[in-house]
């Protein structure tokens, strides 16, 4: 059976979290080496428990973003310096997680993502790495693997429950914060690996109504599509 907790106590600097089917999630890979500076909290929607010791393991139904909302009713974020709300499907070793905070952490970025591997599925030229720099300055990240400092997520929070599929939320959380100078960006140093193929999200939720969920977002936050590019 898998653990059932209200809360959970803070043990690191950082926080990762995912909605995972573990029939084809990549937790394996973020938890491929002990030493970590971030806790991992996975809500399982679909699958058997994982036999991995997680930071906190919830068997609920639902997207990431919701169970993130509902999470953060009972848990205590403030202890964190950064959160990486990340889809079940992306490979990423435990050191490169490692180092990606360290460098959001140092860079002092309020929004940011790896960037993605050559090979990687993305819907943005601009997020695969380019190996001339540690990291560009963006006015947009990928909602699939975006990290959020302290302030950002407290300013991004509230919207979350109203986000599913995700399909505009990557335009609006840059809105939210309010597109600050130099502190969106794609990290280059480290990347991400997202296979290509068929995407689980699209068996929750027909990748008809993604857009649907996008224009609703707009709808209720006011806000409007505008061109992703790196500063």
């Amino acid at each position: 059976m898998p653990i059932h907790h209200a809360s959970l106590e803070p043990q690191r600097r950082y926080l990762l979290f995912s909605s995972i089917d573990t029939n084809r999630s990549a937790h394996d890979y973020w938890l491929a080496e002990p030493d970590r500076n971030f806790d991992i909290v996975v809500y399982v929607y679909n699958g058997d428990t994982p036999k991995q010791q997680f930071d906190l393991c919830v068997e609920k139904k639902g997207l990431k973003f919701p169970n993130f909302f509902e999470f953060s009713k009972t848990a205590d974020l403030s202890r964190y310096d950064a959160i990486w709300i990340v889809d079940d499907d992306i490979q990423m070793h435990t050191r490169d997680i490692n180092r990606m905070f360290e460098l959001f952490h140092e860079y002092d970025l309020w929004l940011a993502q790896p960037a993605y591997d050559p090979g990687s599925k993305t819907g943005w030229e601009m997020t695969t790495v380019d190996a001339r720099y540690r990291l560009r300055y963006a006015n947009f990240v990928e909602n699939g693997v975006v990290i959020f400092s302290h302030d950002a997520l407290n300013l991004c929070l509230p919207t979350m429950k109203h986000i599913e599929s995700g399909f505009g939320s990557d335009f609006l959380f840059p809105v939210l914060v309010g597109f600050p100078l130099e502190k969106i960006a794609i990290i280059d140093e480290v990347q991400c690996h997202h296979p290509p193929g068929e995407s689980t999200l699209d068996n929750l939720i027909p990748r008809s109504l993604h857009h649907k969920d996008a224009e609703d977002l707009m709808q209720k936050y006011d806000f409007r599509y505008f061109t992703p590019r790196v500063m």
